[in-house]
């Protein structure tokens, strides 16, 4: 849910990647795998919080729902 810090830390990938040389290929290596991190762990959040608004909006639509019920019986 900390969308700031999932675009901070994307364009922080864009001066790594543009920072590999063909010439280091362990350091390559390694921001690679630093980026490949990142990405799992951006993506991972993402998930949760894709699972926790779904919750969410399941939840308010029910009490709308339950609300509106409600508005009907009383009305009748």
């Amino acid at each position: 849910a900390d969308w700031p810090e999932a675009a901070r830390l994307a364009e922080l990938r864009s001066p790594l990647i543009m920072s590999l040389d063909a010439q280091q290929v362990q350091g390559s290596l390694d921001v690679i795998r630093s980026i490949v991190a990142r990405n799992d762990a951006i993506f991972a959040d993402a998930q949760t919080t894709q699972v926790e608004l779904q919750a969410e909006y399941t939840a308010a639509m029910r009490r709308a729902s339950a609300a509106n019920q409600y508005q009907k019986a009383a009305q009748l």
